[in-house]
């Protein structure tokens, strides 16, 4: 999971250009495209099957998005936006830097494990997207957001003693892998349960980071 992948205000510039109806559109567009994504995979993610799910033409589609590649853009920043959005205000309400880590995976796994079809679409365009030198398209950088959320409340808590010794990175990687490995096999597997899981994860990153005693 990576990096948004056009620089976010020339995407915010666009967007105040587009009129209310056009961006409604978009918007209906974007949706039946998770949609598709999530049921029929990336590769059956053509315009035509798209806009069916939508109720409108792909010649439709073809107006807001010049290729399946600016489309799967847009689907990739809303998912990640409104993923990263909601993480950003529940860690708010957080104290202190434990606080903050425990909020922000209980809020990460409730908004994205009540809502599977987000992170089915995600994962198949994380795995299928590719650039024109043939590399995983949303691969190629590390610098995600969600990731460095983590990190940076992990060096907080570190400056402010809370936490112990450890790489920072590598423990937000670490946490981010678990989430998102279960988010994963949550829609096939029954069996799982996310509020055991959620509480498992939290017990588990709050005993890793705590400090050492002497």
């Amino acid at each position: 999971m990576v990096n948004q992948p056009e620089n976010k205000s020339v995407n915010q510039n666009k967007d105040e250009k587009r009129t209310f109806i056009e961006l409604a559109r978009r918007a209906q567009i974007i949706e039946a495209t998770i949609d598709v994504l999530a049921e029929q995979g990336y590769m059956n993610a053509s315009f035509v099957r798209i806009a069916k799910r939508a109720g409108i033409s792909a010649g439709l589609i073809s107006y807001h998005f010049k290729d399946k590649e600016e489309l799967m853009d847009e689907v990739y920043m809303t998912i990640m936006g409104g993923r990263l959005k909601h993480l950003q205000e529940k860690i708010a309400d957080g104290k202190t830097a434990t606080d903050k880590l425990r909020i922000a995976l209980e809020a990460d796994m409730a908004y994205m494990g009540n809502q599977p079809r987000l992170f089915k679409a995600l994962i198949e365009g994380l795995f299928s997207a590719r650039d024109s030198e043939g590399h995983l398209k949303y691969m190629k950088d590390i610098d995600e957001p969600d990731i460095n959320s983590i990190a940076t409340i992990l060096e907080t808590g570190q400056k402010n003693g809370e936490f112990g010794v450890f790489d920072t990175y590598n423990m937000a990687l670490i946490l981010d892998g678990a989430r998102d490995q279960f988010l994963a096999q949550l829609p096939i597997r029954p069996s799982f349960n996310l509020e055991k899981f959620t509480k498992t994860l939290v017990d588990f990153a709050l005993k890793a980071v705590q400090k050492e005693e002497l």
